[in-house]
């Protein structure tokens, strides 16, 4: 069957994006049920220590004037009283008498609300987190930083023994230091961390995500993702006061969430995203945890495809030619069919997944010749057909749905002869001929039944074929990059209207934000829109910290960046001096759109050349949107600020010797930052290339989003 391809390149883009992970929140109904509970375990606990020798000590414990009132307040309303994460963690102590099972219950219901209640308010949040001042540290739970040791172990060691067997294993050993990283995960069994082994195991982490060809291997990721696990577990050991850490974490809740609700800053998001993480690994307050993400880590990548264009990628004829071998009520049928048809895509609405089916319509025309005993039947058949597929795309999985469809069958009857000869020969035709026309419409039907299995078996057999090399291209031309560089987003939703798809992922570590606002519209004539928040991409800076580029390697980085190389690269004498940069640490690369204003900020630590080195400086490029007669750009504001860290350039002016440094190394970066760029048409490639270049129809910068909205010529 033609008309795969289109599947293939739809399905393609379908996946983008569709990585898994994501928090899950139970119902609201749920939650309300697993409130109500709580209420009857603390009467049965109070109950049970009424007049024990415990009964002080536990109330005590447990803040009893506190905690029983505030049980009765989350059973009225949507309040989250602080007092409820204390009881709970206090409940989860080692001490034998928390296993007392009205304590155990206790103490499951209370997690089952904390991880299910409906997320707060804004308003509601801030307050909730103003109460947060009498949370403790809940102590070091050895086991866990054991466990994830002894995991980290076990990944290396099956890593090692595949690189065993492999041409180039000796290298990639070498290359992700696993020698050294073995050496020290024994050595930690039984001595406890210091800062410099949490430093040292950072720094082989970073090679895990380097970005080279091959860390994409399932085993090289399972090992990334082991170290990511101990790592955290290795810093909070080795760290000097973690109470004094935790009161730090939740006193920068307290002082700068709502700072950020209103001016968010890459700075804060960093902060507070470190803050969430160390309440998130330490179920401090699950709900709160929760509450914050939904707010101020929203989804902050997000794809809009109109049905229109999907079928157009979709949509091809069908034109195929195929014998006829069949018996229908006994009569062996030979021949030819003729198969016309035209395959589509159709949305289906669905919130919570991306719901589409594929739609084959069309006809079949067939010349036949039917035997059946002494009786031959010549005829010709239309059978008018369609199938159907749904198919429904989820983070996790694509869900392929049974096969449906009708047919109908219409014959004529051209002549029928018989074998037996005269005297006999025109009874035993007219005979003959009376049988065919009262068989004829359940032969109709059977022959309508058999063509409509022989679509739906091929139709199935080109759909899967085509989906599967759709999700094979997916994985061997998105998945496997992004793994390299270990982006994992955090979040991916999918849905569809009748007439529109909708991806939206949050690209985010669990230490960091993301979105806090919806994204801006664009022309309703565009049929795809891109829309990309600023915390994207500084959710990635991180992966350049501290990290070395020369010529090449940055020819590289700039691509994965912007999308191409500038042309003045391209050129003999204009193409930059060999040398290196060395990121920045902290922020090594920022970006900010705000009101039709795009600035990036890069950090570098050290740049070195031929000639000469120069120290710590950042390089601030500005640009503004413009519209032309050919459609869109931006456009530099003026030269490119160079100048020491956190120079205040906007009221002060860079000393001569400074100015002069910024004028050398404003030669390199002028043609990294070129004065303007234009948004270009994009262009579809492959079997998409069909639909022609999609222009740029519309571009809005603002409150952090860029959208761009594109549309065919």
């Amino acid at each position: 069957m033609t008309g795969t391809t289109g599947i293939r390149s739809l399905s393609c883009a379908l996946f983008v994006g569709c990585v898994v992970g994501g928090w899950q929140v139970t119902s609201s109904l749920q939650a309300a049920e697993i409130t109500f509970a709580i209420q009857p375990q603390v009467e049965q606990l109070e109950k049970k220590l009424a007049g024990s020798d415990h009964e002080s000590g536990w109330k005590s414990y447990l803040m009893w004037p506190k905690f029983q009132p505030a049980v009765q307040t989350i059973s009225s309303s949507n309040d989250h009283p602080a007092v409820i994460d204390q009881v709970r963690m206090r409940l989860r102590c080692d001490d034998t008498s928390a296993q007392w099972r009205p304590v155990k219950v206790l103490r499951e219901s209370l997690d089952r609300w904390s991880y299910s209640a409906p997320v707060l308010s804004q308003p509601e949040l801030f307050a909730a987190i103003n109460e947060l001042n009498e949370v403790s540290y809940p102590g070091f739970d050895t086991d866990k930083i054991e466990a994830a040791r002894v995991k980290a172990l076990q990944e290396l060691e099956k890593l090692e023994r595949f690189y065993s067997y492999q041409k180039y294993g000796e290298g990639w050993i070498s290359y992700l230091r696993l020698d050294e990283l073995k050496a020290k995960l024994q050595a930690l069994k039984d001595t406890p961390p210091t800062p410099a082994d949490y430093e040292l195991i950072d720094d082989i982490f970073r090679q895990f995500i380097s970005g080279e060809t091959g860390l994409e291997l399932d085993r090289v990721v399972a090992l990334q993702e082991a170290l990511k696990e101990y790592t955290f577990w290795l810093k909070l050991q080795s760290t000097e006061d973690p109470e004094a850490t935790l009161q730090s974490q939740l006193a920068n809740l307290r002082e700068n969430l709502s700072k950020y609700a209103e001016n968010p800053t890459q700075e804060l998001a960093e902060s507070l995203g470190e803050s969430v993480f160390w309440l998130d690994r330490l179920e401090i307050s699950p709900r709160i945890v929760r509450s914050i993400r939904h707010h101020f880590a929203q989804p902050n990548i997000s794809i809009h495809v109109e049905e229109s264009l999907a079928k157009q990628a979709v949509e091809e004829p069908v034109n195929r030619v195929s014998p006829v071998r069949e018996i229908i009520l006994g009569t062996r049928v030979s021949g030819t069919g003729h198969t016309r048809g035209l395959l589509t895509l159709d949305f289906t609405p669905n919130n919570n997944a991306a719901s589409f089916q594929f739609l084959l319509t069309g006809r079949t025309h067939s010349d036949t010749v039917g035997r059946n005993g002494p009786a031959t039947i010549y005829s010709s058949s239309l059978t008018k057909f369609f199938v159907y597929r749904p198919v429904t795309l989820t983070p996790d999985h694509l869900l392929k749905g049974e096969i449906c469809g009708d047919a109908d069958t219409d014959t004529r009857t051209k002549c029928v002869t018989t074998n037996i000869g005269f005297p006999f020969r025109k009874i035993a035709q007219r005979i003959a001929t009376k049988q065919v026309a009262e068989k004829k419409p359940a032969a109709e039907r059977e022959s309508a039944r058999k063509a409509l299995a022989k679509v739906e078996s091929q139709f199935q057999d080109d759909l899967d074929e085509a989906l599967s090399e759709a999700e094979a291209d997916f994985e061997s031309k998105l998945v496997t990059v992004l793994e390299r560089r270990g982006i994992d987003p955090a979040e991916t939703l999918l849905s569809t209207t009748d007439t529109s798809m909708l991806m939206r992922v949050v690209n985010a570590d669990p230490n960091q934000l993301a979105a806090t606002s919806l994204p801006p519209g664009v022309s309703k004539r565009s049929q795809i829109v891109a829309r990309i928040h600023e915390s994207a991409i500084n959710n990635l800076s991180h992966r350049y910290s501290g990290a070395m580029v020369d010529q090449n390697s940055s020819r590289a980085r700039i691509e994965e960046l912007f999308g191409e190389v500038p042309e003045a690269w391209e050129e003999g004498e204009d193409r930059p001096e060999e040398g290196q940069l060395f990121f920045a640490e902290n922020r090594p690369i920022t970006a900010s759109f705000q009101d039709g204003t795009l600035k990036i900020i890069l950090r570098a630590e050290k740049i070195i050349s031929p000639k000469r080195s120069f120290t710590a400086h950042d390089i601030v490029a500005t640009y503004n949107l413009e519209k032309t007669q050919d459609g869109f750009q931006f456009k530099r504001e003026g030269r490119l600020l160079i100048a020491p860290p956190d120079f205040d350039y906007e009221n002060r002016k860079l000393p001569l010797r400074l100015s002069i440094r910024a004028d050398l190394l404003r030669k390199y970066f002028d043609r990294i930052f070129e004065e303007t760029f234009e948004l270009d048409p994009f262009v579809p490639e492959g079997d998409m290339a069909k639909l022609g270049p999609l222009m740029v129809e519309d571009v809005k910068v603002h409150k952090g989003w860029i959208a761009i909205g594109y549309r065919q010529q």
